[in-house]
């Protein structure tokens, strides 16, 4: 393949993407090539990721035990702080068990292969995260796309298709891209009614939705079926690195056994476990963080005049010249909304990504909405 022609072609389409450093950050500002911009495009929505007590516990276990784990958990990595913070997350949770991965995209590339049964079928929402598309590649079963949200056609695929082994609902939470939030309740419902297992990636939602940040299952979903798994990531609103899957003892023990993104690689630094277990305290003693976005989220509203559902906003601007040149604007007006451009998002949907956390000043979010208006 000629790599030096395709990147041409790439650039020709304005498809190019570089990497950019970002140095800082402080509260909500960070530098940017050189200048200092408001960050509306980060997923640390509680403003842990730069908070003192997760640098001193990280500090902390770095003395006691190291930085590196040096193995993988089942051979001599899973270290005290690791199997602390899985505790820590089971009871915050109300689980019989967490397990921990190296990110969000293991966790799903690894359990949903390891869940899956050949005899079965996987059945997924069209707009899941690419770790959940590209643990359905994984899967040695039928994979069943219904369109994003649309019950009534989740339904219909459950009654057209018959299978004689372990079937599976796949879902997010709260969608990464467009910010909208799943219809749990009627998920588990079908899940129930039609003998199959629910997975649930809540990387968007647990550590601040709903009233004490565990998710929006907590907060709207209905009844589980017997065989539920939750995924969470100790990389947005835990303000961390890692990733973790909830669920029963079993179908963690399971996991263990099973699920080949866990197994084969080296585990998580002891520092990086016990930073999050400091986070998994704060956001349980702290609810003023939570309370500050949800407060942000209301200004965003007031001053845009749209609705939101969560902190991932979409501001559509079609095509990736003008998303660009959307992007480039804000840049230049102070603020760093990224664009979104295709095939990352399907052909006319490109838009800029807009996240708000807690760390948010009024001010900021009315020079957002000033700047957005004036695109």
């Amino acid at each position: 393949m000629d790599y030096a022609a395709k990147l041409t072609e790439i650039q020709a389409q304005g498809l190019y993407r570089q990497l950019q450093t970002v140095a800082g950050p402080q509260e909500a500002r960070i530098q940017l090539g050189g200048r200092e911009v408001i960050n509306f495009c980060s997923n640390n929505y509680l403003g842990l990721a730069t908070d003192p007590q997760l640098a001193e516990a990280a500090t902390k276990a770095i003395l006691n035990y190291g930085w590196g784990s040096g193995s993988a958990a089942l051979i001599a990595g899973m270290m005290s702080p690791h199997q602390e913070l899985q505790q820590a997350l089971a009871d915050f949770f109300s689980v019989e068990a967490a397990l921990l991965f190296n990110s969000g995209y293991h966790a799903n590339i690894g359990a949903i292969p390891a869940l899956a049964d050949p005899a079965g079928a996987i059945f997924s929402d069209s707009l899941n995260h690419a770790s959940i598309i590209d643990g359905c590649r994984l899967a040695r079963c039928p994979v069943h796309i219904y369109e994003h949200g649309n019950t009534d056609q989740l339904e219909s695929l459950l009654k057209q298709h018959s299978y004689t082994g372990q079937c599976w609902v796949l879902s997010e939470s709260i969608f990464s891209m467009d910010g909208d939030i799943a219809p749990l309740a009627v998920l588990g419902t079908l899940a129930q009614q039609y003998n199959c297992g629910l997975y649930l990636d809540e990387a968007h939602a647990v550590g601040f939705y709903g009233p004490e940040g565990r998710g929006v299952w907590e907060a709207q979903g209905g009844t589980a079926p017997e065989l539920f798994v939750r995924i969470g990531t100790l990389g947005k609103a835990f303000g961390s690195y890692g990733a973790f899957a909830l669920g029963s003892r079993t179908l963690m023990d399971y996991l263990i056994n099973h699920a080949r993104s866990f197994i084969y690689t080296t585990a998580l630094p002891p520092a990086v476990a016990a930073a999050s277990a400091a986070a998994v305290r704060m956001i349980q003693q702290e609810p003023q963080r939570r309370i500050q976005l949800q407060k942000n989220l209301g200004l965003f509203e007031e001053y845009t005049e749209r609705c939101v559902s969560s902190p991932i906003i979409p501001w559509l601007v079609p095509g990736n010249t003008a998303v660009l040149a959307a992007d480039r604007k804000l840049l230049d007006a102070g603020f760093y909304a990224h664009a979104i451009r295709s095939p990352t998002v399907k052909v006319g949907t490109e838009r800029l990504r807009i996240t708000l956390s807690a760390m948010h000043t009024e001010e900021q979010i009315a020079g957002l909405a000033k700047a957005l208006k004036e695109l």
